[in-house]
């Protein structure tokens, strides 16, 4: 029987509300995975069915690297589409679906990461940047960011659950040992992606990338305390550090040549050292105007950091005080590189007591933002592990 345009858009109507109850069905009722991690057990990688995965955690994900070319990683950040945003046509919506677009065909990434604030937490965001960037078929995941951690509509378990319906995201739920926010919430979506190579049953892992939920607010006590800023942004708590330590002691078991494995972090807010790099570097103060086409020349660099660019066109918003995180995750000597949003209208990357602190370039014009600065950021693992960093602009 042929149906009328009235009978069509009913239909589709009704679809569409079967297809949002058995979301909502779906993610109300998943419990996340229980399983702790404990220096008793470090994780295990076997090759099964010819692909590396993890036999005893389900929250260590590994990507196999092509041996003949680099591995790319594309990360956006900061989204922020608000829930009337989400809609086709609207300017927001329009400008990130574009930027993103851009940024995948020009990079051709082998994985895509978010490194938070997709949206407020709402569903409408969520399933639109899920459902855009699931398209190119290419493996996903996100790292949570303080807006993400409102939980003014779903807790981020619900959110990973909900991103999760798309098949090429990879966002795991984590161990719930792993420290609450302020809250009192556990830090969901903290998890590891391994970048590892196979030759027949053996492995190696030429790269460790920690995707880390950076929490919210915290209270701090800054008595007697060198104070950076008069912000309460949270640092990542103990249990998170035990964990990097855990995963790197379980990958050094893997590396290419009995070296040290080198991890990455990839963590929505700034780590407290991001302060410290930035005046270490810069000729300039926190929050100053400088075109952003002006930071890859050395004239506003000091000495010992000519190789730095981008800008920092706002307060550096982490930690008030020296949150002593970079020391306790350099005992183990594998970090050598943070990647970070938050902070919209900052882009600069730093080598500063031998890691490289970057911020990713922000992706589209939600919430607030900076023409010029729009965009994603690259990472380049080359053959021999190392890592570099560039970003691309996109101008809508």
């Amino acid at each position: 029987m042929k149906m009328d345009k009235k009978g069509i858009i009913v239909l589709s109507i009704l679809s569409l509300v079967t297809l949002i109850i058995v979301t909502l069905v779906s993610i109300l009722y998943h419990e996340p995975s229980s399983k702790d991690f404990s220096f008793d057990e470090l994780y295990n990688l076997t090759v099964v069915d010819n692909e590396v995965k993890c036999t005893n955690y389900d929250y260590v994900v590994c990507l196999e690297k092509n041996k003949d070319k680099d591995f790319k990683v594309l990360n956006f950040t900061d989204i922020q589409l608000t829930t009337s945003e989400t809609v086709k046509g609207n300017n927001v919506y329009e400008i990130a679906k574009s930027t993103i677009d851009y940024c995948i065909k020009e990079a051709e990434p082998d994985l895509i990461t978010i490194s938070g604030d997709l949206g407020y937490s709402a569903i409408a965001p969520l399933t639109c940047i899920g459902s855009i960037i699931d398209s190119y078929n290419i493996p996903w995941a996100v790292a949570f960011g303080n807006h993400d951690n409102q939980c003014d509509y779903l807790s981020i378990p619900n959110q990973i659950d909900l991103l999760n319906t798309y098949r090429n995201c990879i966002t795991k739920y984590g161990p719930s040992n792993i420290g609450t926010c302020f809250d009192g919430h556990i830090r969901y979506g903290t998890y590891i992606i391994n970048v590892v190579e196979k030759d027949g049953l053996d492995v190696s892992i030429v790269r460790s990338l920690y995707m880390i939920n950076s929490g919210d607010n915290e209270i701090f006590d800054v008595t007697g305390k060198e104070r950076i800023n008069y912000s309460s942004y949270a640092k990542l708590s103990d249990e998170q550090i035990d964990f990097f330590k855990w995963g790197v002691a379980s990958a050094n078991r893997y590396s290419k040549d009995s070296s040290i494995v080198k991890s990455t972090i990839i963590q929505h807010m700034p780590i407290s050292e991001y302060y410290y790099a930035y005046k270490a570097a810069s000729t300039l103060n926190i929050s100053n105007d400088l075109d952003v086409s002006l930071s890859y020349t050395d004239a506003y660099w000091k000495d010992g950091y000519k190789d730095s660019f981008g800008v920092c066109h706002e307060g550096i918003c982490c930690p008030p005080i020296n949150d002593n995180v970079f020391d306790k995750l350099n005992e183990v000597s594998s970090l050598d590189s943070i990647l970070v949003g938050h902070d919209h209208t900052n882009n600069f990357c730093i080598k500063y007591r031998g890691v490289m602190f970057a911020y990713s370039l922000k992706t589209g014009i939600g919430c607030y933002y900076d023409d010029g600065l729009n965009g994603g950021t690259v990472l380049n693992i080359s053959n021999n592990t190392d890592i570099s960093l560039t970003h691309i602009y996109y101008n809508y």
